[in-house]
């Protein structure tokens, strides 16, 4: 093995330098190897992606905001909004203005860059509000209404929107939770008994399956570049695959199966079958299976993680959250 192959703290680091890499497809067939691959697509499902999340237009987030309304039935004139937020303490909140049919972020200085505004909304982020009991949470929200209403009076609006302290506490509480519940990696592993794994034979085994190698050196599936639901990692080092490595012999002592929350747009039908793959590759490679400490994976724990993935899921979109969107990726 030569480090022509590969550089173990620094691939590819510039454009040019993975232009200069050989053909992709070239390479991948040195890793296979040339006896034919057995199929086994028909083992895992078949599952359509969904189009890549579009990215959010700039305004406030009722999800996972704290959010206070303003607005009048004649405009709002920019001149003077400048003028009121000049002295005034908005308590770690983020002001928007609504002109001429978008959401702009509004400062002291950027506020007069428009002749008027339809409405305004005081944005608090849920996250970001001090405090960790209901009760200082509580009283941070309180404060930012106080902001508010002091805003209104300044310009002589009404507040046509606002959330009661208390409620504002438990939204902000349960998104501490659902933070700490969701923002994880989702493991499933096989370790090898004894010998370690050929990794030309985790290669083939994977896609068999309709996996394919690409995005950071790993194999993803489906095969889609940069799209594919779940990865297949080696727990040895390093944890990516190179198909001169498996041409070379290599071998790991374990797989890793993974896939993110926050960015997955499917996470059920995802889990479900990542767990298929690893029944499959254990067929096909032996092993134990683990899960992400290391603990027997046996169908009560691989259940529970389930179970645990189906959760999160349901508080995600409770809270007004997509799986898989940029608005989920930014939260987490």
């Amino acid at each position: 093995m030569t480090e022509a192959f590969h550089r173990f703290e620094g691939d590819y680091w510039t454009q040019s330098e993975w232009r200069e890499m050989p053909d992709t497809a070239r390479r991948v067939r040195r890793a296979l190897g040339s006896e034919p691959i057995a199929t086994s697509l028909h083992l895992l499902p078949s599952i359509t992606l969904p189009p890549a999340p579009r990215s959010l237009p700039p305004g406030p987030r009722p999800g996972t905001s704290l959010l206070i309304d303003l607005a009048d039935t004649q405009p709002i004139y920019g001149e003077a909004l400048g003028l009121a937020l000049a002295t005034l303490d908005l308590e770690g909140g983020a002001l928007w203005g609504f002109s001429l049919g978008e959401w702009l972020r509004l400062t002291p200085q950027t506020a007069q860059q428009r002749p008027s505004y339809q409405a305004l909304t005081l944005e608090w982020e849920l996250l970001e509000l001090p405090g960790d009991s209901l009760s200082e949470l509580a009283t941070s929200a309180a404060h930012g209404l106080m902001a508010a209403h002091t805003l209104a009076v300044r310009l002589g609006v009404r507040v046509t929107r606002e959330e009661p302290p208390a409620e504002t506490a438990r939204r902000a509480a349960e998104l501490v939770l659902l933070k700490q519940r969701f923002a994880r990696s989702v493991e499933l592993r096989l370790l090898a008994s004894g010998t370690p794994y050929p990794s030309r034979t985790v290669w083939r085994a994977a896609y068999g399956l309709g996996f394919g190698w690409g995005h950071l050196d790993l194999l993803h599936w489906p095969a889609a570049p940069q799209r594919g639901l779940f990865t297949l990692t080696s727990a040895g080092k390093p944890g990516y695959f190179l198909p001169e490595r498996a041409a070379e012999g290599e071998t790991i002592p374990g797989l890793i199966l993974s896939f993110e929350l926050p960015s997955c747009p499917m996470p059920l039908e995802t889990f479900d079958a990542m767990a298929l793959a690893l029944a499959h590759f254990r067929e096909t490679l032996g092993g134990r299976p683990t899960d992400s400490q290391g603990r027997e994976l046996d169908m009560e724990r691989l259940e529970a993680e389930r179970e645990q993935v189906a959760t999160a899921t349901l508080q995600l979109e409770q809270a007004g959250i997509a799986p898989g969107s940029r608005e989920a990726l930014a939260l987490f």
